[in-house]
């Protein structure tokens, strides 16, 4: 985990998840997984919902209310070499939203296969991953131990 007080905005990562609704929805009820739904709720305990973002492996950045239409497309099923276009793509989409990936913070609620080729010198600078390491099981028990602590405690934990 890389620190830093994040001096300038807190920008939340969230990846998307396989299970979702059929037909076209706002992005952030289009998908249903508990572990979706957990991290979106953390991520709005963080962050203002403008500054929430959802990683899809086809839309790649998603404002949460971006109207998408439910689909079937998986990033870890990507080859290394277009897992590395979509983050280029990703990187892209952050900047033209007004964030900057050398100076502002990022908290990542998201598998590796998400943030790998998101980190490093042309890319984000400054993260938290809070789920690092955790299979889906744990990631589920560490967001509801998040979830019972206070503002400033999780803030703290999570080292904001």
């Amino acid at each position: 985990m890389k620190h830093n007080p994040f001096q300038r905005k807190t920008i939340v990562l969230v990846s998307c998840a396989s299970q979702k609704l059929d037909g076209v929805r706002r992005a952030a009820d289009l998908y249903t997984s508990p572990l979706f739904k957990k991290s979106l709720a953390l991520a709005q305990r963080i962050a203002p919902e403008q500054d929430i973002y959802i990683l899809s492996a086809k839309h790649h950045l998603l404002p949460l209310d971006k109207r998408i239409a439910s689909y079937d497309l998986y990033l870890a099923d990507l080859s290394s070499s277009d897992r590395m276009k979509w983050a280029q793509q990703v990187l892209a989409q952050i900047n033209t939203a007004g964030y900057d990936v050398q100076n502002d913070g990022f908290i990542i609620l998201a598998g590796r296969d998400y943030y790998q080729y998101l980190l490093g010198p042309n890319g984000i600078q400054h993260y938290i991953l809070p789920l690092e390491g955790l299979k889906i099981g744990y990631s589920m028990q560490k967001l509801d131990k998040l979830m019972q602590l206070t503002q400033n405690e999780l803030m703290r934990e999570i080292g904001l």
